[in-house]
Order: C-alpha cells, then structure tokens, then sequence
C-alpha cells in the first residue's frame, strides 16, 4: 500500500512538473498564465529551495510525531499546494501555491521513506 502511494504522488508530482511551465509562461497558450520567464524562473527557483531544504526538518518531525500522521499532514498541505495552483491567477499567490505544495512534498518524502523502512 504505501508502495502504491508514494507511485501515485510521484505521478502527480511529476505530472504537473511537466505541464506546469506551459502553463506559466507560454503566451499562445490559452487560458495560461503569460508570466514572463523571469517570474517562471523565480518560480521554480524558490520551489527547488523550499523542497531541498525543508526535508532536514521535516524528517525529524516525522521521527518524533509519528510517519503516519506525518503522512496525513504532508497529503493535506499538498492538496492545498496543487488547488492553489489550480485557482489562482496573479504571481503571488501562485507562488505561495507552489510553495505549499513544494513544503508537503519536502515533508511527506522522509515519512514516506521512513515508513517504507520499517516495513
């Protein structure tokens, strides 16, 4: 089971990875959202911060609350993460959605392979 989970969120993780510079920047595209490339690299640049660096904390946190309600927790905040993205339109809160959904993956990666470990 927990196999299977981490394929599914790797499948969406890497499903909107893919489309999502499309979807950012490409002015003929329609119903994109014509950032410039710089807001696109600014984007990204800080979506690849925040998930670099938020696993050192939240494997801990993982370790002492438990891998399970880690789980939950990083799930929830990614649902967030991916409906922001979905809905907002403007350059800030879009990022703030790709900051959402770059802290629940950074965190749900340790419980998940935390949990895998011990099983």
């Amino acid at each position: 089971m927990l196999n299977l989970m981490e394929m599914m969120e790797r499948l969406a993780y890497y499903g909107v990875r893919v489309v999502i510079p499309i979807y950012i920047a490409q002015a003929d595209e329609i119903g994109g959202l014509h950032f410039t490339q710089i807001e696109k690299g600014t984007i990204f640049m800080w979506w690849a911060i925040v998930q670099s660096l938020t696993p050192m904390l939240s494997g801990g946190f993982a370790d002492r609350y438990g891998y399970k309600k880690t789980i939950v927790f990083s799930i929830t905040i990614k649902i967030i993460g991916y409906l922001l993205l979905a809905t907002q339109r403007s350059f800030y809160p879009f990022l703030f959605g790709a900051m959402t959904l770059a802290f629940g993956t950074a965190t749900f990666k340790p419980a998940i392979q935390g949990s895998l470990v011990q099983t």
